[in-house]
């Protein structure tokens, strides 16, 4: 029996649908960015109790990720959960990296982290915690857990009797069961002490070829993560251990075939909707504000910018209209999208720029270009509406982070004072007067260069694309540039793009001598590499026939 429950707020004109499949993940384009990793002997010691036959190089490989994973919502918690989240991530790592780390080997301390997997996990937890921690949270849950037990448990265990067992006879047959598990607050009994100090997965033959279950956490949203905890416990506790349910639990493995797919395919179908139908507006606002309290704290620049969040979908139509902002790389979007399309993202920019402080636009335009697929839906109901609005938000906090760390910045003005020297030459060519400030902006006939002041946030914005992504940049800048006969070399197809605009912007020319530069040394490159196989051909040649003739 599938439950959809679906509640209304009149009064705010809302409507919470819970989410399955994470908005930002439907077009399995994710936003990956590299941290520095290390070994983690506490995180190997779970693993070696999921599958004693992997190799430790598969440790090795997967080790530093879930470190990375668990150091970042670590952040977000008190010391209290960090064991909880260690087991869960590790299940999470476990499975939708097992193919990945089996593959690879581990040549560098660099590791990528998913951000979109990262947010839902962390909206898990704090999702977890709210339901172990408030009463109303808690109410909900232990209500579910009975429709759970009672719905789909008790019809999968007896499908052949009429009369099913009642959840009366279920806590005086298994008392270990309702007892200890069926509140969260002691959830941990048997998602750490029991489970997982025995767990073991195991991948069917098929699994292994269809790789489901990797999609499926892949793409999960945090409602789906979170039913995950309690299809493995109840997959668990009924399938495997009915018979010895009253005594300690045992070691135990499951087998990641397709009765346990059907299981955590099945429970996501009503679960979290019945989950949510126990709460009302309010209660969703405070699990948002639980989410993001630390985000918000970095970013924003107004205290009710929850409230505003939620407010956007009644008054977006505002925030449509486009009005010339540098930070915004519309030279980049116009590749990717139709200008109809472009007004979502527009508005969505428009609002963004209102709640979040100054220093962040350039991370706001740069994560709606990673994302703008999934941006430009039409007809997007409420809650994934609201979705997208906060994942943005996280998206920009994090990226921020890892941009400042990293030293990006000077990466990218190396790069803009390359460009910035094409620039200059290309205006000299075209006997166009400039002067070229100390921000790296011309003045060209004292009007500045457009080009130039929005080049940082395109060069910040490419840095961070996905490579599916590049690529399709790569094929749609390409195609301009063959369209107007403009010589380029593929390794520096941006830059030429680049200096494209400005000729473009001013009505300029791109001199033939820099179109036949840019192709003698694409073609120089090509007979070097050509000359140095010619070379090493020979001289396999030259030795084979030294060594057959000192053999003779």
């Amino acid at each position: 029996m599938i439950l959809y429950i679906q509640l209304f707020f009149v009064s705010f004109g809302f409507s919470y649908d819970a989410i399955l499949v994470d908005p930002f993940a439907v077009d399995e384009d994710f936003v990956p960015i590299t941290y520095n990793a290390k070994n983690n002997e506490s995180i190997r010691n779970i693993l070696k109790k999921f599958d004693v036959k992997d190799s430790p190089n598969y440790f090795d490989n997967l080790i530093p990720i879930i470190e990375i994973y668990t150091k970042n919502i670590y952040l977000y918690f008190n010391k209290d959960m960090y064991e909880f989240i260690m087991h869960y991530v590790c299940i999470i790592c476990y499975i939708k990296y097992y193919y990945e780390s089996k593959r690879s080997e581990q040549k560098t301390k660099k590791i990528e982290l998913n951000i979109e997997l990262l947010f839902n996990l962390i909206s898990t937890f704090k999702l977890y915690w709210l339901c172990k921690t408030e009463k109303k949270f808690n109410e909900g849950l232990v209500y579910v857990e009975g429709g759970l037990i009672d719905r789909v448990i008790n019809m999968r265990i007896y499908p052949g009797y009429e009369d099913l067992m009642s959840i009366d006879k279920m806590k005086q047959d298994y008392p270990l069961v309702f007892n200890r598990t069926t509140k969260l607050e002691n959830f941990e009994f048997i998602l750490q002490e029991s489970n997982l100090e025995h767990c073991s997965f195991k991948f069917s033959s098929s699994e292994l070829k269809d790789k489901n279950l990797q999609y499926y956490i892949s793409k999960s949203s945090f409602e789906r993560l979170f039913t995950f905890i309690f299809a493995i416990k109840y997959f668990y506790i009924f399938y495997k251990n009915l018979d010895a349910i009253n005594s300690t639990i045992s070691a135990y493995r499951i087998i990641i075939d397709k009765r346990f797919l059907d299981f955590v395919n099945d429970i996501p179908l009503w679960f979290p909707q019945l989950l949510m139908s126990y709460l009302e507006l309010d209660d969703y606002k405070h699990l948002y504000r639980s989410i993001f309290e630390e985000t918000l704290k970095s970013v924003s620049r107004e205290s009710n910018s929850i409230d505003k969040i939620f407010e956007l979908e009644k008054s977006r139509n505002q925030y449509m209209n486009y009005t010339k902002d540098y930070s915004f790389p519309k030279y980049l979007f116009d590749l990717f999208m139709s200008e109809n399309d472009l007004q979502s993202i527009i508005s969505i920019y428009n609002f963004l720029k209102e709640i979040l402080k100054k220093e962040y636009y350039s991370f706001i335009s740069t994560v709606l270009l990673l994302k703008s697929s999934c941006l430009i839906e039409k007809n997007m109901i409420q809650e994934r509406f609201l979705r997208v609005i906060f994942e943005i938000i996280f998206f920009v906090d994090i990226i921020e982070k890892n941009y400042s760390e990293n030293d990006f910045e000077r990466k990218i003005t190396s790069e803009i004072l390359e460009i910035n020297a094409r620039i200059e030459n290309l205006l000299k060519k075209n006997k166009k007067e400039f002067i070229l400030d100390d921000r790296g902006n011309f003045f060209v006939q004292n009007e500045v260069l457009k080009v130039s002041l929005s080049l940082k946030i395109m060069l910040q914005s490419i840095f961070y694309l996905s490579n599916s992504k590049k690529k399709l940049l790569y094929s749609k800048v390409e195609e301009k540039l063959k369209n107007r006969k403009i010589s380029y070399n593929t390794s520096e197809i941006f830059r030429t793009y680049f200096l494209f605009l400005v000729a473009e912007e001013l009505n300029l020319k791109i001199p033939d001598d820099e179109n036949r530069s840019a192709s003698k040394k694409e073609k120089s490159n090509i007979k070097k590499i050509l000359t140095f196989g010619v070379v090493v051909t020979l001289l396999v040649i030259i030795v084979i026939s030294v060594h057959f003739l000192l053999k003779k």
